[in-house]
């Protein structure tokens, strides 16, 4: 005869994952981990913003499991009609992991770009305020809830010179997970945050390019950008190892049974 379950995780009898910026490298490595051998019932809720074909082959693979969303949380009005849609539409989350950032620009603060930066702000920070209201009360009731937030090393110790707008947008969402975590704990919901160094993105790769051809200014950072990219060059599997501790990470979190105030695991 089968125990009766004793955890609240395991008297869930399926996970919900809402994943903002899950049409990124990160994203989809993720999701595929997560529902590499999950029960049927697991669903994962995809934010994309114009790029859905990019989850084409996740939807093939895992039919039924990976439900697709078309929304610019740059606009606040479309990120409300995406909580009233999800509201309508989907169980309640069980688990959100935010990932959206413009990428990191390398410009000093003279020419910093107010308008660029506040557009920023509102992909990471007031998109993640608006859906944490969201969801966090329905986590709270149920007494389990996993919410996870990419964070980055430059905000571990002192950043590399020139990234202030990245900077100080990562730095909000810090403080945002250290403020949740210590006030949802109680109700058996964990805040966290992943801090990675460095990983070969697309947007890496677009970087180094740019660098090599002399259209990139070389800063301290691009410099040391580069030179990761050439020692690990000879390595074909460096974007699979990064993805993968990455991606483990993320999935160690989201199974932790005890109640945790904040984990903060810097990749690197």
């Amino acid at each position: 005869q089968a125990s009766a379950p004793t955890t609240i995780e395991e008297k869930i009898m399926s996970y919900t994952y809402l994943i903002t910026g899950a049409t990124s490298d990160v994203g989809r490595a993720l999701i595929e981990r997560l529902l590499q051998n999950a029960p049927a019932d697991t669903l994962v809720l995809a934010q994309g913003c114009g790029d859905l074909e990019k989850l084409a082959d996740l939807c093939t693979r895992f039919p039924g499991q990976v439900r697709p969303f078309d929304v610019d949380l740059s606009d606040r009005a479309k990120v409300d009609t995406f909580v009233q849609v999800l509201a309508a539409s989907a169980p309640a989350p069980t688990h959100f992991i935010h990932l959206p950032a413009l990428p990191v620009v390398n410009a000093k603060f003279k020419a910093f770009d107010q308008t660029r930066f506040d557009r920023d702000l509102e992909i990471q920070v007031h998109s993640a305020v608006r859906l944490c209201r969201a969801v966090l009360p329905a986590m709270a009731k149920a007494r389990f809830g996993r919410v996870l937030f990419i964070q980055t090393s430059y905000t571990i110790g002192c950043p590399p010179k020139n990234t202030t707008a990245y900077v100080m947008a990562k730095s909000a969402i810090g403080g945002l997970v250290k403020s949740l975590a210590v006030e949802y704990a109680r109700f058996g919901v964990t805040v966290n945050c992943v801090a990675p160094s460095m990983m070969e993105t697309n947007f890496f790769i677009q970087f180094i390019l740019l660098a090599r051809s002399g259209l990139l200014k070389a800063s301290t950072s691009c410099r040391w950008m580069y030179f990761m990219q050439i020692q690990y060059r000879p390595q074909e599997k460096i974007r699979t190892k990064f993805f993968l501790r990455f991606s483990q990470a993320f999935h160690q979190m989201t199974m932790k049974r005890n109640q945790m105030y904040l984990v903060y695991e810097q990749i690197g």
